[in-house]
């Protein structure tokens, strides 16, 4: 693999030793970008409706989409990453990092976004990325997104949604939705902890799923991520000084992913010599 001559820092602690084409491709990686094709995996890249509309629909649509986006690439936080397309502009994916200050603020999480013809009077729909996995009540393993348990995202949304008919009514923007669902990403099931190992541990779970099979279009992303942020989440393994078997095979577990993909880990094979353990013990990636 091509390599680099100058180390470079991660800002996570870690010191890269080389920049290979995953590190070039990462730093290039921008908060949004409009690309040619539609990802191959796009939860509703089978759509049909896009396909069988009429000029005059297009062209309304097309423009409001353009403008949706121009707003996007100005104002975009730098905590969420958009890919839209350039053949089929109703499609989006979007990719957030975990809340500051979490179990799983190194973690992602990827949104497949489908805007309707007659947006911006029906709002989009959204698929969560789940890799299988239940995060909390808003985020379920179907992909479904919701407020809570009983009520849907969509429903909310649609109550106060430009075309609905409640008389109060509030405009919308796909700005505005990013953000909604970065807080939704934010909510708990339960009061906020400090620390919790078992959503730590789903975190690691998390990653691991990611890794092995990232959406389509953040490959380099998602590579070039978890190397940065190897260093911080293996030494949490060590800030709460982990003496359970469980934890200690996720450890395990979680250095053998972080150094297939890249990342230096050596450093923190400490943190096994102390409870004698070693790389032959643990689980498999």
């Amino acid at each position: 693999m091509d390599k680099a001559l100058r180390p470079r820092s991660t800002g996570f602690g870690e010191i890269e030793e080389i920049e290979d084409e995953v590190g070039r491709q990462y730093n290039r990686f921008n908060n949004f970008e409009l690309v040619s094709s539609s990802p191959c995996d796009h939860h509703y890249l089978m759509e049909t409706q896009y396909l069988c509309t009429k000029l005059i629909h297009m062209h309304r649509f097309r423009k409001t989409m353009e403008e949706e986006c121009r707003l996007l690439e100005k104002h975009i936080p730098s905590s969420i990453f958009v890919r839209t397309y350039k053949h089929r502009i109703d499609l989006m994916r979007a990719a957030f990092f975990g809340p500051p200050g979490s179990d799983y603020e190194h973690c992602l999480f990827f949104f497949d976004i489908c805007f309707p013809l007659n947006y911006p009077s029906v709002p989009p729909n959204i698929h969560y990325l789940s890799y299988g996995l239940d995060w909390n009540p808003n985020l379920r393993p179907n992909g479904r997104v919701c407020l809570d348990l009983a009520e849907t995202w969509y429903d909310h949304l649609k109550q106060f949604w430009p075309g609905s008919n409640r008389k109060q009514k509030r405009d919308f923007s796909v700005l505005q939705l990013l953000h909604a669902i970065q807080n939704l990403i934010s909510c708990r099931s339960g009061p906020l902890e400090k620390h919790n190992a078992k959503a730590f541990a789903r975190a690691c779970e998390k990653i691991t799923r990611i890794l092995r099979k990232p959406p389509v279009g953040f490959e380099y992303f998602v590579a070039g991520h978890f190397r940065q942020r190897a260093h911080p989440v293996l030494l949490k393994f060590k800030e709460h000084d982990y003496e359970d078997e469980f934890m200690i095979d996720l450890f395990v577990r979680m250095f053998k992913v972080f150094q297939r993909n890249g990342a230096y880990c050596k450093h923190h094979l400490d943190f096994l010599k102390s409870r004698n353990r070693s790389l032959a013990d643990g689980d498999q990636y």
